[in-house]
């Protein structure tokens, strides 16, 4: 039997739709998500800029592929970081989740086709944003030329939106076993996340040991990697490496989650439900 019929692709379009709809329901919210985003770039941006006058190199990057990797993270950040999943706490602490699991779906792709309707909302206004950027402030801009790097950096960015869904998943989960503490995990997390996964600077600025051993965690793989890949800073043996690293850690994490999941049902209460 197949994995997605027409019903059932149908329904989970349906709730990317909603998800579209509720996002340009709160309006108010997303531009205030969007105005974050763009003034933190904007921030990181100046600031690499006045530290590269009168320079020309950083590190192993030049001033056009330092300013290009602060840009690019701009989109990046809208694909990978924007997420309803943030929800699944309060569907569980709530007791809403109930209503869900009554229904003829799977949480899991449901909770996917709600990311990903939000997903594409952000991902038009960073386009619209990064054309205004470029318009207005005229940077310098690294363009891949290498078809195969390009299809890469592509494909590892989709591994990323996987990677940080299934995290964030785990994330929500946790309120299956502890209800009343859902943010502090969640709060941690976002903290470590701006720093650790090269939103600020490119890892590989940082001393090689300590960046080697970032690189087996799963935070560089949200941001830094397919930024890197994109400006031609792995080849060869490490590319292969560091992207079978972040299959590792999707498989992990997908694992995880799917064992909290189950688990987590077992001693899931809602009360009044």
């Amino acid at each position: 039997m197949a994995m997605f019929n027409n019903k059932s692709l149908r329904k989970y379009w349906f709730s990317l739709i909603i998800s579209l709809k509720e996002d340009t329901v709160y309006i108010a919210s997303v531009l205030a998500w969007r105005v974050r985003s763009v003034l933190r770039v904007l921030v990181v941006y100046v600031l690499w800029s006045s530290m590269l006058l009168g320079y020309e190199n950083v590190s192993h990057y030049s001033r056009t592929t330092l300013l290009s990797y602060v840009l690019l993270t701009m989109i990046i950040q809208a694909v990978v970081f924007s997420s309803r999943t943030i929800d699944i706490s309060n569907d569980i602490s709530s007791g809403d989740l109930t209503n869900i699991l009554l229904k003829p779906i799977n949480y899991f792709k449901y909770y996917l086709a709600q990311d990903l309707g939000n997903k594409a909302m952000n991902l038009v206004f960073s386009i619209a944003e990064f054309s205004l950027f470029i318009y207005f402030f005229r940077p310098p801009l690294f363009l891949q030329s290498d078809l195969a790097l390009l299809a890469i950096s592509l494909l590892l960015l989709i591994l990323a939106v996987f990677i940080y869904y299934f995290l964030n998943i785990i994330l929500g989960f946790l309120a299956l076993y502890n209800p009343e503490n859902v943010w502090a995990p969640r709060f941690l997390f976002i903290m470590i996340v701006d720093f650790l996964a090269g939103s600020l600077f490119p890892l590989d600025i940082l001393p090689p040991v300590l960046f080697k051993l970032l690189m087996l965690t799963p935070f560089p793989y949200f941001l830094y990697f397919p930024t890197a890949v994109y400006l031609g800073k792995f080849t060869g043996v490490s590319l292969v490496f560091y992207s079978f690293m972040g299959m590792v850690w999707l498989f992990a994490f997908s694992r995880l989650a799917i064992v909290l999941w189950r688990r987590g049902l077992k001693v899931y209460e809602a009360w009044g439900r």
